[in-house]
């Protein structure tokens, strides 16, 4: 529910208003983080659990362009 979330605010972000974007990259971003530690945690191989990693830089590097264009 909440990667939806994110997805949508990313969408209406880059439509109109740039904050949210900032926002729902942040949040997808932690959230990723998060899902890369539970993964860890269950004892995931890495490479099973690299996907969230890879969508947490992702997100994070979306929100670090944002930033710099404000």
């Amino acid at each position: 529910f909440l990667q939806i979330l994110g997805a949508i605010g990313l969408l209406i972000g880059y439509l109109y208003l740039p904050t949210l974007s900032i926002i729902s990259a942040i949040g997808l971003s932690l959230l990723m983080i998060l899902g890369f530690g539970v993964r860890l945690k269950i004892k995931d191989t890495f490479i099973q659990s690299a996907p969230s990693l890879f969508y947490a830089i992702i997100n994070a590097w979306i929100a670090i362009l944002l930033l710099r264009g404000l």
